[in-house]
């Protein structure tokens, strides 16, 4: 979806990784959970996909990441 790999996106801030689509960045992100479908892409190049959002949470149930 992104043409980067694994290693390139892992850790990495979504802001940065998603960069190329400041909307999802600026909809999602404060949310904690979401399950929605989203499209990426416009016209022939459009692409749908299942956008899942949960929060990480350390030992203390602190939530450190999504």
């Amino acid at each position: 979806m992104m043409g980067l790999t694994m290693a390139q996106v892992l850790g990495q801030p979504a802001v940065d990784v998603f960069s190329q689509w400041p909307s999802l960045t600026e909809k999602y992100g404060d949310i904690l959970d979401a399950l929605e479908e989203i499209s990426i892409g416009e016209g022939e190049a459009q692409r749908w996909f299942e956008l899942s959002l949960s929060p990480l949470r350390n030992k203390d149930k602190t939530v450190v990441g999504r």
